[in-house]
């Protein structure tokens, strides 16, 4: 997909990776655009470990001070010049495989934004030079996302591969599944898909993927019903709590799930599209060992769409379960009748 207003490619997270980790690759340096609360930080921690970087260093250059990159002069009278006490921050070690992420970096001033023009480029500001094994990595809002932003001059620009980060259900799932996300909030993003993310600007809080994180948090310590819709508001908005109230009446009332484990055939199949999204994200959440033949039998029951989506989050959550003979029998079949 095309950004035709700042003329870039638009990804989804799971593309994103791959641009970010071939441009890690060939040593250029990447400015990410998104709005705040997709996990463009979070996602740049993923990157990292997967490609064996030891740390992330995060400096934010809307609360950087301009001698914070190239550092404070002290005069050394005895040699005749002025040496430079660096930011601690940055490594020093020639073996060092960092990124160091230089993030809101259109919310710094120009004097601040122009100090990342040799860095960006030589990977240096003055006498101090980037271990050869280091990256940099840039990131910020648009100025559609009414963030405290500063336009990019030229110069910067053009020393940065740019690309802008959109959230994706699938992908958000996807993670959800592998990070504990609450199986209530999974269910209901892939039914209300447009909740994801709902930006309002003359809204204080609003749905992306880090509220969203934040409000799963809060369910697992069990507020009372008087206090749940008040937390879920100050998490994600008024919208938001009054659409997910409402999910959670369905969400509740689902069969008991735990008859599974010995009884797939007595639960009840819903029929709504609502109801069957919550029940399938349960489905699969109970998923284990001890009990994946009678989680499959009771998923055959299901529609396509919805096996697919147990099987995606099981999956997701724990590669073993995937061994499982009636997992790969149901997977198997799901992919031939892809392919028909």
């Amino acid at each position: 997909m095309q950004n035709t207003e700042m003329n870039i490619a638009t990804v989804k997270p799971s593309e994103w990776k791959d641009f970010i980790k071939v441009c890690l690759s060939a040593d250029l340096p990447t400015m990410t655009w998104g709005a705040s609360g997709i996990g463009k930080s979070d996602g740049l921690r993923q990157i990292a470990e997967e490609e064996g970087y030891t740390d992330v260093i995060d400096i934010r250059l809307s609360v950087t001070d301009p001698t914070d990159l190239k550092g404070i002069p002290v005069p050394d009278v005895q040699a005749g010049f002025v040496r430079w006490l660096r930011d601690q921050r940055l490594p020093t070690d020639p073996k060092a495989k960092v990124i160091v992420l230089l993030d809101e970096v259109n919310s710094g001033t120009p004097i601040e934004q122009a100090m990342a023009y040799q860095f960006t480029l030589d990977k240096a500001i003055g006498d101090y030079v980037l271990p050869e094994n280091c990256r940099i990595v840039c990131a910020g809002n648009r100025v559609s996302d009414r963030g405290v932003v500063n336009t990019m001059p030229a110069p910067l620009r053009n020393r940065l591969v740019h690309v802008e980060l959109v959230p994706d259900v699938d992908d958000w799932t996807t993670w959800a599944s592998q990070n504990d996300i609450v199986p209530e909030l999974v269910a209901f993003v892939r039914w209300k898909q447009d909740q994801l993310h709902h930006f309002e600007p003359e809204f204080t809080a609003f749905p992306s993927p880090r509220s969203i994180a934040m409000l799963s948090s809060i369910m697992k310590k069990r507020p009372s019903s008087s206090l749940e819709h008040k937390l879920v508001e100050g998490c994600c908005g008024r919208g938001f709590a009054i659409e997910f109230s409402g999910f959670l009446k369905v969400f509740r009332s689902l069969p008991d799930v735990q008859r599974i484990k010995t009884d797939p055939d007595s639960v009840e199949v819903p029929t709504d599209p609502c109801t069957l999204y919550a029940m399938a994200s349960s489905v699969a959440r109970m998923a284990d060992a001890t009990n994946m033949d009678n989680v499959m039998k009771y998923t055959k029951r299901l529609g396509r769409e919805f096996q697919m989506l147990v099987l995606g989050d099981i999956g997701a959550r724990d590669k073993n379960l995937c061994k499982n003979k009636s997992f790969i029998e149901m997977n198997c079949d799901l992919k031939k009748l892809a392919q028909s």
